[in-house]
């Protein structure tokens, strides 16, 4: 198969585009839930589209890798690659993804009374919402998973759809 520039080269820059805006937004904690999945998920696609721009332009790459400030500046990025495998300085705290999922998991066994307070919002107007919404729930001591009724893996998805109840 024979790569074409055609659809490369506006591949990568689309991807280049949705990646440094996402990326501007994370860093200035402006991202948006959708922005840092797509930051995440299409950083990915960007190192494919970056592979096939190099395959479908190779002639230009190796004649422009012949002068030395490219390959000065190409090692010095290298190198710093590399430094960023070097464990030194102090330990990242746990958390990312299995960080968010205890904080949801502590949100849907909580109280609704306790995440009242932590979105801000008055209990019994969330009691009011949930119960309008079907959910099954008595009063605000109460957790989402027990008002979610269902078990197993219908039941978060049921208790994590109630957030969304909560936040409207």
């Amino acid at each position: 198969m024979e790569l074409k520039r055609e659809w490369t080269t506006p591949l990568v820059i689309g991807i280049f585009l949705l990646s440094g805006v996402t990326g501007i937004m994370l860093f200035f904690d402006k991202a948006t839930l959708l922005g840092k999945n797509a930051h995440m998920y299409v950083g990915l696609l960007f190192v494919a589209g970056v592979i096939a721009h190099v395959i479908s332009n190779l002639f230009a790459f190796k004649r422009y890798l012949l002068k030395t400030n490219t390959r000065l500046i190409v090692g010095i990025f290298a190198v710093i690659l590399i430094a960023t495998f070097v464990p030194f300085g102090p330990k990242m705290p746990a958390g990312g993804q299995q960080g968010m999922r205890k904080f949801m998991d502590a949100a849907l066994n909580a109280p609704v009374s306790e995440l009242a307070v932590l979105i801000k919002r008055d209990p019994n107007d969330l009691l009011q919402n949930l119960r309008a919404a079907g959910y099954d729930i008595k009063d605000s001591s109460q957790s989402l998973i027990s008002a979610a009724g269902a078990t197993g893996e219908g039941q978060q998805v049921k208790a994590l759809n109630a957030i969304t109840v909560l936040m409207q």
